[in-house]
């Protein structure tokens, strides 16, 4: 196993990017996500597009992805976490191994301040969170905006509005 890091500094090609969003939205599951918004956290992590940077962590088995991680970097520190993994998804037939595990312990490694991940409070929470010391902060509450202007005008006027609830770790 080789771990491939990824930063503002240690750029990646576009195919790089390309394989590794596409891994990602192959292996996220219930977590699923569009490739577009997989692939902007991708450039963002790396400042190919406005952002505070972060980075990109790949582990692969020689010549396939086995494992990703995507942290992006907030800007904020103190008053919120300054790191947000935005992604981490172990391919289908090397879970239960430890590299989960072992691409968060290089994240918390490599990543400078305070970092957070929002799950669904529905969903299981794997073990490997609380082993590397993450907890329990805060309850976000989210409200969706529709980006069609009927759908918009339809919540307003029938009085309600959609959110969701996320444990924030």
């Amino acid at each position: 196993m080789t771990c491939k890091f990824f930063t503002p500094f240690v750029s990646m090609t576009f195919s790089e990017m390309t394989e590794v969003g596409r891994f990602l939205e192959s292996h996220l599951d219930e977590y699923a996500d569009s490739y577009d918004n997989i692939f902007k956290a991708i450039q963002s992590a790396i400042k190919q597009r406005p952002s505070f940077g972060g980075f990109v962590i790949a582990v692969t088995e020689g010549d396939q992805i086995i494992g990703a991680i995507v942290i992006n970097n907030t800007g904020m520190e103190g008053y919120a976490p300054q790191n947000l993994i935005v992604y981490l998804a172990v391919h289908r037939d090397f879970r239960r191994k430890g590299i989960g595990q072992k691409l968060l312990q290089h994240a918390i490694e490599t990543a400078k301040g305070d970092i957070a991940i929002h799950l669904d409070p529905e969903q299981k929470i794997p073990r490997f969170y609380k082993k590397l010391g993450f907890q329990t902060a805060a309850l976000e509450l989210r409200l969706n905006r529709s980006e069609k202007n009927e759908a918009i005008t339809a919540k307003r006027s029938t009085g309600k509005s959609e959110y969701s609830l996320h444990k924030i770790r």
